[in-house]
């Protein structure tokens, strides 16, 4: 599913804190990892369960998936 991290101290705009608040994410930065060709963005998003995580859009529609709920998941 890729590499998920979770959030290191990251200072937050004032823009970006209202995108946050409003659509439960915003672009961090871009970051380049080893066997991609390209370099991925990075969004801060909130799970509604378990807070703040760093994480790239996965998928054709670009969705999130937060590492906690997915491990919950997978164990039981």
């Amino acid at each position: 599913m890729g590499e998920t991290r979770k959030p290191s101290a990251v200072k937050l705009s004032v823009w970006q804190r209202i995108q946050l608040l409003v659509s439960g994410c915003c672009f961090l930065r871009w970051e380049k990892r080893e066997g991609w060709k390209d370099y991925l963005p990075i969004y801060l998003v909130k799970c509604r369960r378990h807070g703040l995580f760093e994480c790239h859009p996965h998928g054709y529609s670009g969705y999130f998936v937060c590492p906690k709920c997915l491990e919950e998941e997978t164990k039981g």
